[in-house]
């Protein structure tokens, strides 16, 4: 289960569930992880790492790389995938990712 609960106030599960989470407002949304003192929970954002596509996600989990980057003054924000070798493969970590911010928490 990813860390925050859904607009609805349930569990989103990434095994069960999948990557992807259906917002009333912006439609389907990858899931993202973030630092939650910077980014709430439900918060929405366009992602461009300057060479795959750009996506809108969803900030629904989060972590102690997360948390610890944000206490060091810099943004992590973790893609969620369904298993290692699809992360593997998708091969989008970028030092030079922009983000654009489209709604705070929910």
């Amino acid at each position: 289960n990813v860390a925050c609960r859904t607009r609805e106030k349930t569990k989103h599960s990434l095994i069960t569930n999948g990557t992807t989470y259906v917002d009333t407002q912006f439609g389907e949304l990858r899931i993202l992880a973030a630092a939650h003192e910077k980014f709430p929970c439900g918060t929405v954002m366009e992602v461009n790492n300057g060479r795959g596509e750009v996506f809108t996600g969803i900030v629904l989990d989060t972590g102690g790389t997360m948390r610890q980057a944000w206490k060091n003054n810099t943004v992590w924000i973790d893609l969620a995938f369904s298993s290692q070798a699809e992360a593997a493969k998708a091969a989008v970590t970028s030092r030079n990712t922009t983000y654009n911010v489209k709604r705070y928490g929910w």
